[in-house]
């Protein structure tokens, strides 16, 4: 069975690239491009680690993983923010990846979240 990832961020274009790149190597990914749509989608998949914007407008990742911690099975957060400061301290947040951030940067991230090779 595939890892499941939730990938957000405010880029579509970015948020397209990073699944087209991670469903290649062998993930079940969905993107979306805000954590509103995140919250809905959470509805109704389960995923085994989130990455996610943290700069996103409206509601930030800080209020994703507030929300992802109050779940009955809380998930794993990947940071995905251009700036350290704009990350609260959760125990969800596996590791932060600042922006600009390559293919290969978040795939070692998702390696040592999920304690598995992506490439």
């Amino acid at each position: 069975m595939n890892q499941k990832l939730l990938f957000v961020d405010s880029s579509a274009s970015h948020a397209l690239t990073f699944e087209c790149y991670f469903r290649d190597a062998g993930f079940d990914v969905i993107s979306v491009t805000s954590c509103q749509d995140a919250f809905i989608i959470m509805e109704n998949f389960d995923f085994d680690l989130i990455i996610s914007d943290f700069d996103c407008p409206a509601l930030d990742g800080n209020t994703l993983v507030d929300k992802v911690a109050a779940r009955t099975r809380p998930i794993p957060v990947i940071g995905f923010a251009s700036d350290m400061d704009l990350v609260k301290p959760s125990p969800l947040i596996k590791e932060v990846v600042l922006k600009p951030a390559s293919i290969f940067e978040l795939s070692d991230a998702i390696d040592r979240s999920l304690g598995i090779v992506v490439c």
